[in-house]
């Protein structure tokens, strides 16, 4: 839920929770995501040897899945979300889309409407960057320094030894 003071902040109106999910399930995806095609997403291997790059082929949209990716490369534990926030301030730049950070460092990116829907009301989404840091006991992860190892199971996409970082469902 956002805050009173958030939405002050920020201009925005009428805030909204959503139930969350620990598991991402792909199958049945439909989701749009505003991205260019112009990012670049560098291969990267897995501890199994799989490349996280395997463990999201084919998977659509295209892109959402690999922004998906490439957050899961991105260390952020709570307390050390600078790293993240950073990538999405670049992520707005690179798409001309204004953004501004409060004092606490919540950030707020702006898309206006297009394709006739420029003059409709304000949609939020919401979501926090810090990461659920949980992990397997005899795994050796730094959770400070170590990106997540995907991997696909049937029609699911999990984190090996560790947990996909997140409590918010796509």
């Amino acid at each position: 839920m956002l805050s009173r003071g958030f939405c002050r902040t920020f201009g925005v109106r009428s805030p909204c929770a959503r139930p969350v999910a620990s598991a991402i399930k792909f199958k049945a995806c439909n989701l749009l995501l505003y991205a260019s095609t112009s990012s670049v997403s560098p291969v990267l291997t897995t501890r199994d040897g799989m490349a996280n790059d395997d463990a999201i082929a084919d998977l659509k949209p295209v892109l959402l899945w690999r922004y998906f990716k490439d957050l899961t490369q991105i260390p952020r534990p709570s307390k050390h979300e600078e790293r993240v926030l950073q990538y999405l301030k670049d992520f707005a730049a690179e798409r001309q889309l204004p953004w501004q950070q409060d004092a606490v460092g919540n950030l707020v990116i702006r898309r206006p409407g297009s394709g006739g829907g420029e003059g409709a009301p304000c949609v939020v989404v919401q979501g926090h960057v810090d990461m659920v840091c949980e992990k397997e006991p005899s795994l050796d992860h730094n959770f400070l320094t170590d990106p997540l190892a995907l991997r696909r199971d049937g029609d699911w996409l999990k984190a090996i030894g560790t947990t996909l970082g997140a409590d918010n469902g796509i």
